[in-house]
């Protein structure tokens, strides 16, 4: 569910109530920036406005609502701008950071506002506890107050609750045992460390590829089994880079980065690469060559570059598509003034200008710069004078302003 569709049509169908920028604890203890976006039947989370919800809360889960003010919960001290979200459980007790249930302190008891709210037994949930920082005790009081109100008037509206199928409890629950786990595993397989050596990995492979490729066609037969078998070993690692890159950012934020798409398929298809009974195996061979470009990912500076070149293509087809009609309008021009003319080329005689299409290469040749002046321009000027200016006013307009 994409946080920025709720409330509208092709979202969870429920009206926003409130949204914005506040921290969320994770479970390692560190704080993360998420957009927050409260609505009549959850609070849910994304990393920023409008891309795909990572996190959600049920409002039906909701047993409280407290601010913490320097209160000690589980092994974590809270600030006073902190708003815990408690999930069911005892009212007096807190969830630790492994899970136990601990008392909650005398000072705790005294400087947490809570508010009690039905509902939340039995679920996956029960007992846990979602905590958010504010920026000031202004925004705070405003999200603790929405989210209070807002949680109240769905159990006045559903005094029952809603049932929670064994498949949801059973995902849920899953879902948070290994998110401990896939967090872990994200800042490991982001670690500058990690990826430098991922980028060397990278190379060395591609370093293998261009070695392999420069042995004359004699000498590599000799070799193939060699290098056939350095290339199932980068395969394998590869494919096991991919995993971990898998666990660790599943679902939305693997599958919502182009890079990650691009890693996918250049391991999938190095993979089938190395099945003999796989009809054009050596057209996909040509994929390991590709695997160089994963590269861009993992260095800022290349994956900048392409990212602005990749913003520049829109405009950068427009300008071609004016080019090609500056050219087709020359080409049909030089068909009308110049379709007669017969050119002596080292002996064959050439039209240059017979047809659209033969005019339409003619001046691409021109504007590559190819001879145009002594093979086709002066020939052609002999006959007619014009075309000094034809030519010459193509390569200003085309050669010189439009590229």
């Amino acid at each position: 569910v994409g946080v920025g569709a709720l409330g509208r049509p092709g979202g969870d169908g429920s009206t926003v109530v409130k949204q914005g920028s506040i921290q969320v604890e994770g479970f390692d203890g560190t704080w993360v920036v998420k957009w927050a976006v409260l609505t009549e039947s959850k609070l849910a989370y994304s990393d920023s406005p409008g891309e795909n919800c990572v996190d959600f809360v049920n409002l039906q889960d909701i047993h409280s609502v407290k601010v913490g003010s320097s209160v000690v919960m589980g092994t974590h001290h809270h600030h006073h701008h902190d708003i815990v979200v408690r999930m069911g459980g005892d009212s007096d007790a807190t969830a630790s950071e492994d899970g136990a249930r601990r008392p909650a302190t005398a000072q705790s008891r005294l400087e947490w506002v809570k508010t009690c709210l039905r509902g939340g037994k039995g679920t996956p949930y029960w007992g846990d506890a979602f905590v958010m920082r504010a920026r000031t005790t202004q925004e705070r009081d405003e999200w603790v107050r929405m989210i209070r109100t807002t949680a109240a008037i769905w159990h006045q509206n559903n005094p029952k609750g809603l049932e929670v199928g064994w498949w949801e409890k059973t995902h849920t629950s899953l879902r948070r045992t290994m998110r401990p786990y896939q967090s872990y595993v994200r800042r490991l397989y982001s670690a500058d460390r990690v990826q430098i050596f991922l980028a060397g990995i990278i190379g060395l492979n591609f370093l293998i590829t261009a070695v392999e490729a420069e042995i004359n066609l004699e000498q590599r037969g000799e070799t193939h089994a060699v290098f056939n078998a350095i290339n199932i070993a980068f395969t394998c690692l590869f494919t096991v880079e991919l995993l971990v890159n898998m666990f660790g950012n599943l679902w939305h934020k693997f599958w919502g980065d182009f890079w990650n798409w691009a890693d996918f398929l250049i391991v999938i298809f190095s993979m089938l690469s190395h099945a003999a009974d796989v009809p054009g195996v050596n057209i996909l061979r040509i994929v390991r060559a590709l695997r160089v470009c994963r590269l861009f990912k993992r260095l800022p500076g290349l994956r900048q570059m392409i990212t602005a070149l990749s913003s520049s293509i829109q405009p950068v087809f427009q300008a071609f598509m004016v080019l090609l009609l500056v050219t087709a309008v020359y080409s049909v021009l030089g068909v009308t003034f110049f379709g007669y003319i017969v050119v002596d080329n080292g002996g064959l005689e050439v039209i240059y200008f017979a047809s659209f299409t033969a005019g339409l290469f003619t001046m691409f040749q021109t504007l590559t710069g190819d001879g145009w002046a002594s093979e086709i321009a002066r020939p052609i000027m002999k006959e007619n004078i014009g075309a000094a200016f034809f030519f010459v006013s193509y390569i200003l307009i085309a050669g010189m302003v439009l590229t």
